[in-house]
């Protein structure tokens, strides 16, 4: 539950005699019936807030918690992408850093696009951390904070083999200016970055083996500036940004030398937890 809950929850404990509805609200009974119209990752977190919230309310009486995740599964339902909790909201006796940094694992990963590209997956994620949270908080049934716990650290890694790859921005020949689609691409990848709270980019820039080695790693440079411009321009500030270059080294394709590769021109972006414990 949220802080300035647990007094509402202890009355609604107290009267667990009074007919069902005394504690049910709206939202709990709207998210039984809520159909999602947005996008995959949209209907898959519906489905997972919806189950929270009857497993709280119809098993574990717990009205509170039940109708901040019914109320999470109506704004999914909504396309409104609710964010996972934060543990600083939450009224934590413990945990709350091992919590921080599952929360800072799962943003990276959805700033890298899990939602888009592992819909079910990233809502399983997200939806077993929040069940994480308010099972540490209540911090008395050990086997559920292990189940949530153990259901948040499987979609993780799942995520995390799925998603090893980072996302690649190719470039035209001895150039480093990015085209209008690539500048929207990445400002957008920059907006989600900021909205979940991304702790950390990478950006990295690589040119291929045409021309000399000194002038490729300036130009790799170049690209991977004019790529960090772009998120700061979506909102990311540049403390979170670590920019670097490889010039011609670490080529995506092997070539001889001189010879251009349109591959091995790129900009890759990552984002990474950083102060992750894993």
């Amino acid at each position: 539950m949220r802080i300035g809950h647990h007094y509402r929850k202890l009355v609604c404990l107290a009267v667990l005699t009074l007919p069902l509805g005394a504690c049910l609200t709206t939202d709990l009974k709207d998210v039984e019936t809520a159909q999602a119209t947005g996008s995959a990752f949209d209907k898959a977190l519906t489905e997972e807030y919806r189950r929270l919230a009857l497993f709280e309310s119809k098993q574990m009486y717990d009205w509170p918690d039940a109708r901040t995740f019914a109320r999470k599964g109506l704004a999914a339902a909504a396309g409104k992408r609710p964010l996972p909790e934060r543990a600083a909201d939450w009224d934590l006796a413990y945990g709350r850093q091992r919590l921080d940094d599952a929360r800072k694992r799962l943003s990276a990963l959805m700033a890298r696009g899990a939602a888009e590209t592992h819909p079910r997956q990233a809502a399983k994620a997200q939806a077993a951390y929040d069940c994480w949270m308010e099972q540490l908080e209540e911090g008395w049934q050990m086997d559920h904070i292990a189940a949530c716990h153990d259901a948040f650290q499987t979609a993780v890694l799942r995520l995390e083999r799925q998603l090893s790859d980072p996302y690649r921005i190719s470039f035209a020949f001895n150039d480093y200016q990015l085209n209008s689609a690539d500048q929207a691409i990445v400002r957008q990848l920059g907006q989600e970055a900021m909205r979940r709270d991304a702790p950390v980019a990478s950006v990295v820039g690589y040119a291929d083996r045409s021309g000399r080695p000194e002038y490729n790693m300036a130009l790799s440079l170049k690209r991977a500036d004019a790529v960090r411009d772009q998120l700061i321009a979506a909102g990311l500030p540049g403390d979170r940004i670590a920019v670097s270059a490889y010039g011609e080294d670490r080529p995506l394709l092997a070539t001889a030398d001189s010879v251009p590769a349109g591959l091995n021109r790129r900009v890759e972006v990552l984002f990474y937890p950083a102060g992750d414990d894993g």
